[in-house]
């Protein structure tokens, strides 16, 4: 499993646009903790393990993990959020460069881009969310 620890640590050294970079459990629990924009919020979303390539006793498998940043945005001068879109692009695109090819530990692989949809716009916040994927080894004694 990744810890969200280095991730956070990751956006925060090499995102200096971001006013506050945090974890969470939930897009609810992100949305609660927003006070300064624009803001991140990292979040696990899922493990899906590979079937393990031996038929004996030994298990091996590798582990996809995939991992969400949250971004939040606000551009007061429309209410449309067209000019909340623009200002969170340079915003996505730092934390993209920071986290590609970055491995979160000696354990995982390089971090790759899955995807990215909005999520939500509401009082003027524009929510992005970016998916992202890591991969590491089990193996049973």
């Amino acid at each position: 499993m990744i810890d969200l620890s280095p991730l956070i640590e990751r956006i925060t050294s090499q995102v200096s646009a971001l006013k506050l970079i945090g974890g969470a459990a939930r897009f609810e629990e992100a949305q609660e903790g927003i006070k300064t924009l624009p803001a991140a919020f990292a979040l696990l979303a899922r493990e899906s393990p590979e079937p393990s390539p031996f038929m004996d006793q030994v298990v091996q498998q590798r582990i996809i993990v995939d991992f969400v940043v949250l971004v939040a945005c606000r551009n007061l001068s429309d209410a449309s959020g067209k000019a909340a879109a623009e200002t969170m692009q340079p915003v996505r695109h730092a934390i993209r460069q920071a986290l590609l090819k970055w491995a979160p530990d000696a354990e995982h692989d390089g971090c790759e881009f899955v995807n990215g949809e909005m999520l939500d716009f509401v009082n003027k916040v524009l929510w992005w969310q970016d998916t992202y994927r890591t991969a590491y080894m089990i193996r049973s004694d």
